[in-house]
């Protein structure tokens, strides 16, 4: 049975500040016993006896903040969490980027961002939805960028594979046309067929270094569903004033089911709400 270690007030404080710092992630009071659990075990696998020698390890050694994200983000996902959001999407989102296109306003590609990706559920319900709603024309192409902060998610994410308890949201026919059934000892498992993979870019960005954003601002919508809750006003506010700078105009902002935008402020442009937290960029 692992020893659960002792943080101090003061060694809390200092990986609390590190890990502001460093991805802009805001550990509250709230969070102190997930650190003591998540990095008691990192402690016990490095052989150290104490949260301050592990601080020490930090300081020494950059490359630690990276399992320290890693260890400190949690991800829960599964497909097609929130089904109203993706409704949205289909009904209004992608109807009026055909209407415009149809009339000549636009080009006739679909550019998407899963921020805060996950293991890739999200991501990929979102392809198959635009699959499904584009079909087969030619004429028509979509990309998803999908990104996390935590490396090993991403690592997960991009290989697509799951086992079947996780598919419990995905119809049969969906199945069948995204999904490849693993046999023998991959029994129980599915793979996301390769032209449907081949749509969505993994990637890592740290939502508190400005140079990690995309360059691109004409993305149509933004998912990032749950990731506020990790950010304190003023983190939330300067990654809305990131999503804003890069959607289109009149593009969307999903975020999770307890998350709101506050009011606008001098910083950043305005959203307006037009779904249940679902938000337009105002032109």
């Amino acid at each position: 049975m692992l020893n659960v270690l002792e943080l101090t007030d003061k060694d809390f404080a200092y990986i609390k500040e590190l890990t502001y710092d460093h991805i802009g992630v805001n550990l509250t009071e709230a969070k102190r016993s997930l650190m003591v659990s998540r990095l008691s075990k990192r402690l016990k696998t490095l052989g150290l006896s104490s949260f301050k020698e592990y601080i020490m390890r930090l300081q020494e050694n950059p490359e630690e903040m990276e399992v320290l994200a890693n260890l400190l983000t949690t991800n829960v996902t599964y497909f097609f969490r929130e089904p109203h959001h993706f409704d949205f999407l289909k009904e209004e989102v992608l109807s009026s980027i055909k209407e415009q296109a149809e009339t000549e306003l636009r080009s006739p590609k679909v550019k998407g961002w899963s921020a805060g990706c996950s293991t890739g559920e999200e991501a990929y319900s979102i392809a198959i939805v635009l699959s499904e709603y584009l079909g087969n024309s030619k004429d028509w192409d979509f990309r998803i960028l999908a990104s996390d902060i935590n490396t090993q998610v991403l690592q997960e994410a991009s290989q697509g594979i799951y086992l079947k308890e996780k598919l419990g949201n995905v119809s049969p026919s969906l199945l069948r046309r995204y999904f490849k059934a693993g046999t023998g000892e991959n029994e129980g498992l599915f793979k996301i067929k390769d032209f449907l993979k081949n749509k969505v870019i993994f990637t890592r960005i740290n939502f508190a270094k400005e140079e990690d954003y995309p360059r691109a601002n004409d993305i149509d919508f933004i998912f990032c569903r749950n990731v506020f809750i990790y950010f304190d006003q003023a983190g939330q506010e300067k990654v809305l004033n990131q999503f804003h700078k890069r959607l289109r105009p009149g593009g969307y902002l999903f975020l999770g089911h307890s998350e709101t935008i506050n009011q606008p402020t001098r910083e950043r442009g305005d959203w307006r709400l037009v779904s249940h937290t679902v938000y337009r960029k105002e032109i």
